[in-house]
């Protein structure tokens, strides 16, 4: 196989919350923090990626508020790929992941599984 290079690349808009910290508005329901480095202006729209191999999945006794930038989904495709496991995840957007196959292991995701994913400030970039 071969890596898609445009994996979790979306359109977004640029807004600030209530504490001044920066957020991307992706969808109605997915909207992710982001690092200083990476604000731009208020409601400018933006193109983000985000790193499939930071993106990790809650254990399942965190709540969705109990952590920050989580997004919620379904398991709609597992694939091995270079002793790595690519998940792809429906959100209301497809968000690719690829776990190391020890995580993998761990956590045991099956196709219709519902999952929590984890989003890290630092694994999103605006283009």
């Amino acid at each position: 196989l071969v890596p898609a290079t445009y994996d979790n690349i979306f359109s977004g808009q640029m807004y600030y919350d209530r504490d001044g910290q920066a957020r991307c508005r992706i969808q109605e329901n997915i909207s992710l923090k982001l690092a200083s480095e990476q604000a731009g202006k208020e409601l400018e729209n933006v193109r983000v990626f985000i790193d499939p191999a930071q993106i990790d999945i809650a254990d399942a006794s965190h709540s969705d508020a109990s952590i920050p930038n989580t997004v919620k989904g379904r398991v709609v495709q597992l694939i091995e790929e270079n002793g790595h496991i690519r998940a792809v995840v429906d959100a209301g957007i497809l968000i690719t992941l690829m776990l190391e196959r020890s995580r993998y292991q761990h956590m045991r995701p099956f196709v219709g599984d519902v999952l929590l994913l984890i989003i890290p400030q630092e694994s999103i970039r605006t283009l």
